[in-house]
């Protein structure tokens, strides 16, 4: 690794990013460790920029040397950046500019981020080693080439920065780490001592260095850092000062203390409301002018200092007034002054900080809560994003538009089916294939009927030509029959809309055994799995969405040689009618499965029950990062990133807590991720993502699974997540795909001949409310007839 550049200059342009979050509003935060260390002791130019700014192109070559993400919460920024803002940070770099990421930085500079280098965050499972103000560091050969000033040992403060993995030789470790911090209780993995602490390497024509611990926050480290700092720079070819306005050039006279004297600071150009609120003024100039009043250079300006600032205004009386309220609040919290950051949170609107009782000991910088879900919501952020309203540029392409033929239900016409009006053809379509059932299931029960008494005494209504009123009449006056009998069917297989929910564990099942070369062994039936189910499908169909559902009988009797449908072998599909029902859906709903232009979009969520001492909703989707070709992984991050934030919002605004009343959420890289290898058995899911379906798996805690049952507003919330990320997600990526030339990810055909008889509403899909209402009240009533029975 080279040393610094021969030319750098000693003023390095630097621009940075507050948390956008904590920014104004957080006590502490941003400590002065950073703004002391490059801007007061290396006289650097140091500007901050806004997400906005920073995705609007403000992050230039000609503009800014360096750009520093320092601690924080990464989520925060990548929330604030998305894709776009890390598409300019990576451009800034490659045209040779530098990245410098402290703690939040780091996470946010690696693969999990932007991935500006190949680093990985290591054991993430137990990222809250610790916080101490002591870590132990020690410096590599490649790091005391860059910064001499190192001793052989040094510490600095640490707040549960990452733990980095280098992935390959061009990234070098410049210090590593001596401390072993493994957790409150001493319990984590020993991981700590010797992994890499700061990391540098190239990154197109400029250079990238990741600071787990904050050095910046021990001034003996002062000129190391710096040195550090300065290397990023490196990859430019040549230094410019940053131009300074002519407008804001202090006129420096030196007076009997060395600063500038009050009366010229006085009679200088006032800065105004006006000013501030032009939209030419930034945050940079701001810094300008609270230099020039800042006397004894120490970055902060006491209450003379500001006082003589501010009654250099000239603005409404509405700004005078604010400006003695500021002033008022200094004076009263005996503050001695205001920190530059302070007041330019204040000039541009923010809440000034002195409104709060500020100790600069708080760990405002460290990442607390860098746990899987907030990475897996950091990665989709910064790598697939999210639209953003401040800047056309943000806003993702329109999908293709698709050419489709429509069933022989609507005549047989092609016709374009718009993104928008997606939704209204999914019902459309599924409207005219439940009038063609209904059509049908009348002139049978036509032919077969012998007089005008029985059809009488057991009336098929037509769904197309049945009014509400008189369906629920019927009903009244004819009870239906139970639906879950003994002797009957194995498996309830109602197929009817896009969005698929299966329960393949709703009763006790045998697995193992022949092909499989393991033992036969019992799985214990996952309680309330089927009713869940039932339940999240009905809520479907009423918010518009046909659902289409699987599930078991449990009285339909013992034996019958059943396979488990989670744990098949290739060899054993054809055996399995789940298997043969996943081919049967999307051929009947889909259109001939996926890739073709009748292909309706197809999600398939597949429920199961766990018992476990962590309390997430276990979200499963390995088989779609195992199997699905690179170009398909957006898709997946979108779906992981978005159940997340849609389920973890319904489960805390439903306050859905263990039973030690901790808040359930969702685990987005979990054990139980529904794929047990490539060439085993496969899981439900796992056979729908060979098919090309995106499938996902959740694994639901007991006191989740019953709140879904009792609680109607948590199943509506469950499934309203559900439908918005199918229409969200899966509906866009979907129609794009049909059109792309690089071939659909499905690695097993879809067997349009394959069949498997149905449980449909006695009157048809539109009945499917009260039906799927009525087998919820028959699974609850097997279960208390089945007491005995251990259940998961």
């Amino acid at each position: 690794m080279s040393s610094p550049h021969s030319t750098l200059s000693s003023r390095l342009r630097i621009a940075w990013i507050a948390d956008p979050k904590k920014f104004g509003t957080k006590p502490g935060y941003p400590k002065p460790s950073l703004r002391d260390r490059l801007q007061r002791e290396g006289g650097f130019s140091f500007v901050r920029l806004t997400a906005a700014e920073v995705k609007k192109g403000a992050l230039q070559t000609g503009n800014y040397d360096i750009f520093i993400v320092p601690g924080g919460y990464a989520p925060n920024y990548a929330d604030a950046l998305g894709e776009l803002g890390g598409e300019r940070i990576r451009s800034f770099v490659k045209a040779g500019g530098g990245y410098v990421g402290i703690c939040a930085g780091a996470y946010l500079g690696t693969s999990w981020g932007y991935d500006l280098l190949p680093v990985n965050v290591l054991d993430i499972d137990h990222w809250d080693r610790g916080k101490t103000a002591d870590c132990r560091l020690r410096p590599t050969a490649a790091g005391k080439k860059i910064a001499g000033s190192l001793q052989e040992e040094f510490a600095a403060p640490y707040a549960n920065g990452p733990l980095l993995e280098i992935l390959d030789s061009a990234v070098d470790s410049l210090v590593d780490f001596q401390s072993q911090l493994c957790g409150k209780k001493g319990t984590y993995p020993k991981l700590m001592q010797g992994s890499p602490a700061v990391v540098a390497g190239p990154h197109g024509k400029g250079r990238v260095l990741l600071i787990s611990p904050h050095i910046e926050g021990n001034p003996a480290l002062g000129d190391a850092f710096r040195s550090f700092v300065k290397w990023t720079a490196g990859g430019l070819s040549a230094m410019c000062e940053a131009p300074v306005p002519e407008s804001l050039k202090p006129q420096e006279t030196e007076g009997p203390q060395g600063g500038m004297q009050e009366n010229e600071a006085k009679n200088d150009k006032p800065l105004n409301q006006s000013v501030l609120e032009a939209s030419s003024i930034t945050e940079a100039d701001v810094t300008q002018i609270s230099q020039k009043f800042d006397l004894n250079k120490d970055g902060k300006l006491d209450f003379a200092e500001l006082e003589m600032l501010l009654t250099s205004l000239q603005g409404s009386d509405a700004l005078s007034a604010e400006i003695a309220g500021l002033l008022e609040q200094i004076q009263q919290k005996e503050s001695g002054g205001i920190q530059y950051e302070e007041f330019i949170a204040w000039a541009f609107g923010a809440p000034c900080l002195v409104n709060h009782d500020v100790c600069l000991e708080t760990d405002g910088e460290e990442d607390a809560v860098m746990d899987k879900p907030s990475m897996i919501r950091m990665q989709s952020s910064a790598q697939y994003g999210t639209s953003t309203p401040d800047s056309q540029e943000a806003q993702p392409a329109q999908p293709p538009v698709l050419m489709r033929t429509c069933s022989d239900g609507c005549s047989g016409k092609q016709q374009v089916v718009s993104p928008e009006k997606l939704e209204a053809s999914v019902v459309a379509i599924q409207r005219a294939a439940r009038a063609m059932k209904s059509s049908e299931t009348e002139k049978d029960t036509q032919n077969s009927s012998g007089s005008k008494e029985c059809k009488e005494e057991v009336p098929q209504v037509p769904v197309a030509k049945t009014k509400a009123g008189a369906k629920a009449k019927a009903s009244a006056l004819h009870p239906p029959a139970p639906i879950l009998q003994r002797g009957g069917l194995d498996f309830v297989c109602c197929l009817g809309g896009p969005i698929l929910i299966t329960a393949p564990h709703s009763m006790k099942i045998v697995r193992g055994g022949g092909g499989t070369l393991e033992r036969t062994r019992n799985h214990k039936q996952e309680r309330w799995t089927a009713e869940i189910s039932m339940l999240v499908a009905r809520e479907l169909y009423l918010a518009g969405l046909p659902a289409s559902v699987m599930v078991w009988n449990r009285i339909a009797g013992p034996g019958r040689g059943r396979l488990d449908p989670n744990y098949l072998l290739r060899s054993q599909f054809n055996l399995s009618p789940w298997h043969r029902a996943l081919h049967k859906w999307a051929t009947k709903i889909g259109g001939g499965g996926p890739a073709t232009d009748a292909g309706i979009p197809l999600l398939h969520v597949d429920l199961h029950g766990k018992v476990s001492e962590k309390l997430h909703l276990d979200l499963g989707a390995a088989p779609l990062e195992e199997v699905w070709p690179e170009q398909d992984q957006s898709v997946v991050r979108a779906l992981k990133f978005n159940f997340c934030k849609k389920l973890d919002k319904a489960l805390a605004d439903c306050r859905v807590l263990s039973q030690k009343g901790k808040q359930i959420k969702v685990e987005a890289d979990p054990a139980l991720h529904g794929f047990w290898g490539a060439d085993t058995v496969t899981t439900i899911s796992h056979q729908s993502v060979l098919l090309g379906i995106p499938a996902v798996q959740f694994e639901m805690p007991p006191r989740l699974r019953e709140q879904l049952v009792t609680n109607p507003e948590l199943s509506k919330r469950f499934a309203a997540a559900i439908q918005e990320v199918y229409f969200e997600v899966v509906t866009p990526w979907w129609l794009a795909r049909c059109r792309s030339t690089t071939p659909w990810p499905r690695l097993d055909p879809i067997d349009t001949s394959a069949e498997v008889e149905e449980t449909l509403p006695p009157y048809g899909l539109e009945d499917f409310a009260r039906w799927s209402e009525q087998m919820v009240g028959e699974f609850l009533q097997i279960e208390k007839s089945l007491t005995s029975e251990a259940q998961i």
